[in-house]
């Protein structure tokens, strides 16, 4: 078996097929967790039911009942990732989208960054998930903020347009692209940015250059885009910060 070139590791094609590989994985893996899952919390509210207050191992059962439930949210990110999740797509228009959740990401950000969210002028509807994009771009803001770690610096989101044939196109972790127009939701930030063989993992399920992180952040930003027919694009470079964008294909405005 041929071992790939790193220049080859950095190729589209090559990504696209590691991540593919990964999504079966971690879709098989998700699916059997959740059975053994609800066996657990099944039994544990059994045991729940015939509890008295002074129960001796009661605050176990607590904990067992907790701890399920945080790893069925873990599963759940999972099967974002791995597109196994159900959508629920509605019209929405981007740019006051984003101003509506304009305090919601400036929430996230800790110690001295600042987000700033700068929509600019107006872009096609986009028919998604909203729930899943309000994910998206939470998770964007906090891989900038943990990039940021304590360091004083700034987070900017925006909205654009971008056209299937733009030059920076290739940059991109995706199937391959069909729709004329993409709607991109970016995130950009001032951190230290990514070596080439952080950004090659960047994608893959609980990858974290941090001590704390979980590793799932971008992982699920890449399954919702895959999910709308759309791209992750990602460009960073150690000392020059980094920028990610989540492009979803714009609505055919002839076919509304």
């Amino acid at each position: 078996m041929t071992t790939p070139s790193k220049e080859n590791h950095f190729e589209p094609r090559f990504q696209r097929l590691k991540a593919q590989s990964l999504m079966r994985m971690a879709g098989g893996m998700a699916h059997d967790f959740n059975n053994f899952l609800a066996a657990i919390q099944g039994n544990n509210e059994l045991i729940l039911a015939q509890c008295a207050d002074d129960t001796p191992y009661l605050k176990s059962v607590h904990q067992i009942q907790s701890l399920s439930e945080a790893s069925l949210g873990l599963t759940q990110r999972i099967q974002i990732f791995a597109g196994q999740t159900y959508l629920e797509p509605k019209r929405l228009v981007p740019e006051a989208f984003l101003q509506q959740q304009m305090a919601a990401l400036q929430s996230l950000a800790k110690g001295q960054v600042r987000v700033s969210v700068t929509p600019i002028a107006p872009c096609p509807a986009i028919h998604v998930d909203e729930k899943l994009l309000t994910l998206s771009l939470a998770n964007l803001v906090i891989n900038a903020t943990e990039a940021l770690a304590d360091l004083p610096g700034v987070i900017n989101v925006s909205c654009g347009v971008i056209s299937r044939t733009d030059e920076s196109v290739p940059n991109i972790h995706n199937v391959d692209l069909h729709a004329d127009q993409y709607v991109y939701f970016e995130v950009s930030d001032s951190g230290p940015g990514m070596a080439d063989e952080v950004t090659f993992n960047a994608f893959d399920p609980f990858f974290t250059t941090k001590i704390r992180a979980e590793g799932m952040g971008l992982p699920v930003v890449l399954g919702v885009a895959w999910a709308h027919q759309g791209a992750v694009q990602l460009d960073s470079s150690p000392g020059k910060g980094t920028r990610l964008r989540l492009l979803l294909p714009a609505c055919d405005t002839a076919a509304e």
